[in-house]
């Protein structure tokens, strides 16, 4: 978003909406929406505090991975490959209600 501030510094991290990926409802232990919507007003660009959850472009190692999920049975295989190519033991999942299907 053209309003978004990138920050790089570890320190900063206080900017994140931490209790957005946990807020209800829930499936499988986080939130199950994050569009937005007009009220309350913290939900305003919920969305793009969402997508702020993750960036971590190459500093997040293998190992902190926990979960994989694909949307359908033949992305999951193409991830697999991809991993047991590069001897990476972690399997992909089908989480087809993590996608965002027309909610």
């Amino acid at each position: 978003m053209r309003h978004s501030q990138a920050y790089t510094d570890l320190a900063r991290l206080d900017v994140l909406a931490w209790d957005f990926p946990t807020e209800s409802p829930q499936l499988d232990g986080y939130s199950r929406y994050f569009l937005d919507r007009p009220e309350p007003l913290r939900y305003a660009d919920r969305m793009e505090h969402r997508q702020a959850e993750f960036l971590g472009k190459d500093t997040v190692e293998i190992k902190r991975i926990s979960r994989i999920g694909g949307i359908d049975e033949r992305r999951a295989g193409k991830g697999s490959a991809i991993l047991d190519a590069a001897r990476v033991d972690l399997r992909i999942d089908v989480m087809r209600d993590w996608y965002f299907l027309g909610q």
